[in-house]
């Protein structure tokens, strides 16, 4: 029958939708690292910048000479 052959079961249907479900869920997981390496990376660049300003603060606190 020609008509079976465009029409899918609901077993393949079933099948494309939970490859389709694997697929996202690849796909996001993949994003979400991408995210994290970059909230990484901002994190650190906000402790230097702490540390820098701390040590800034502390080396132009005047010394007593004595």
């Amino acid at each position: 029958m020609i008509f079976s052959q465009f029409c899918s079961s609901s077993s393949d249907a079933d099948s494309r939708t939970l490859n389709y479900h694997k697929n996202k869920l690849v796909y996001l997981k993949l994003f979400r690292d991408k995210i994290q390496r970059r909230l990484s990376a901002v994190e650190a660049s906000i402790l230097t910048l702490e540390e820098q300003i701390k040590r800034d603060n502390n080396s132009n606190i005047p010394q007593d000479e004595t």
